[in-house]
């Protein structure tokens, strides 16, 4: 911290440092502070994607989602094939309840990165929300192939398998997903 405010001192224009500031004040929980020094960055310089990409995460904690939607949207706007502004920005519409802008959010993620099980997982979570059970499955699915040792994704799986009724499969997944936890668990 002290050195991005050193730098700030000797050139208070220098996005670039207000930015990095942010993140470290972000990484400590300090959000109030890094949402002010995204903005200080952003009004340096106005198409500083990461700034608004990272000033989305902050006001996505804050709770703040209608501007955290804006920011992402903004960084989106810069450049349009920044997956993980519009994977934050479909977390974004999932809080405000805005399902349908959530998977289209998801899935212009997975367009641009294809191998994005993050993504997959997200597209899962608000497909099973609007009761398309069978394609959160398939999302959930891709997620497992591309990120096998990761248990949520495996645990979200059980779920939509078990509001199927299909307890077997549902077993099967929540198996998998414990076993990536407590690997003896289940001996």
């Amino acid at each position: 911290v002290l050195s991005y405010e050193m730098s700030i001192s000797i050139d208070p224009n220098y996005a670039q440092a207000h930015n990095n500031l942010g993140n470290v004040l972000k990484d400590s929980g300090r959000l109030k502070e890094a949402e002010i020094s995204f903005q200080k960055a952003l009004s340096i310089n106005t198409n500083y994607v990461e700034a608004y990409y990272s000033l989305g995460i902050v006001l996505f904690d804050l709770g703040k989602f209608e501007e955290s939607k804006m920011s992402y949207l903004k960084a989106i706007e810069i450049n349009y094939n920044f997956a993980e502004a519009h994977n934050n920005l479909g977390n974004t519409y999932s809080e405000l309840g805005e399902a349908n802008h959530a998977i289209d959010s998801y899935q212009n993620a997975i367009e641009i990165n294809p191998n994005f099980a993050e993504a997959y997982n997200n597209l899962g979570n608000s497909l099973k929300e609007i009761g398309k059970l069978g394609d959160a499955i398939k999302a959930y699915q891709k997620a497992t192939t591309i990120l096998p040792n990761y248990p949520t994704i495996h645990n979200n799986l059980g779920n939509a398998f078990k509001q199927m009724n299909n307890f077997n499969e549902a077993f099967i997944s929540y198996t998998k997903g414990l076993k990536l936890i407590n690997p003896e668990s289940l001996d």
